[in-house]
């Protein structure tokens, strides 16, 4: 087996294993205060996206998709390891288009990484970035879909984009960082 496939299927296990532990470890900043004690705000979301994010760029495209595909089934049809459980209902709840968005992201993120000779901290900050937006523009367009199909009325759509969107997205976002300074050194162990 040549080494590229080796890392991809290497790169696709730990991705699948970090973002199922992602999904239930929450994230926290520290902040330096003039005690020597940091406080700790807890930003009300987890390492999910960061982990999927991490594996993308640092193992590419093919493996975040294997990993966040491998998630999404695993999740529906066998073990309830989505934040809301899991199952084949899960299809039709509102948070399940915003999984989906895991598969265009990665490849997207994953593929502009493999393809870029940039593998620095603020590029790869850059591409979370990106990554995060793809994942809520899939979900923003899952909620459309579904507000057509009457999987819920049309006048809730604004609160559901508002809760699945608007709220967690500048969360998700500070949390870019963070998974740059990972994806950063891992890729200089495991790619160079």
């Amino acid at each position: 087996m040549p080494l590229r496939k080796a890392i991809i299927y290497l790169g696709s296990v730990i991705g699948l294993i970090l973002i199922t532990i992602g999904v239930m470890t929450p994230a926290s900043l520290l902040v330096p205060t003039l005690e020597l004690q940091p406080k700790i705000i807890d930003l009300n979301t987890t390492w999910q996206i960061p982990a999927l994010i991490i594996c993308s760029l640092v193992f590419g495209s093919k493996a975040g998709i294997i990993a966040s595909s491998s998630y999404l089934t695993i999740g529906v049809f066998y073990l309830p390891i989505f934040h809301g459980g899991g199952s084949l209902g899960y299809l039709l709840t509102p948070n399940f288009s915003y999984l989906l968005g895991f598969i265009p992201s990665a490849w997207l993120i994953g593929h502009i990484s493999e393809t870029s000779s940039e593998k620095n901290i603020l590029y790869f900050t850059s591409l979370a970035i990106l990554g995060i937006l793809i994942i809520h523009l899939t979900g923003i367009i899952g909620l459309i879909f579904g507000a057509i199909m009457s999987l819920w009325k049309i006048n809730e759509l604004f609160n559901l984009i508002s809760l699945y969107t608007i709220i967690p997205i500048f969360k998700q976002i500070i949390m870019a960082a963070p998974a740059a300074c990972i994806s950063t050194f891992l890729h200089s162990i495991f790619i160079k």
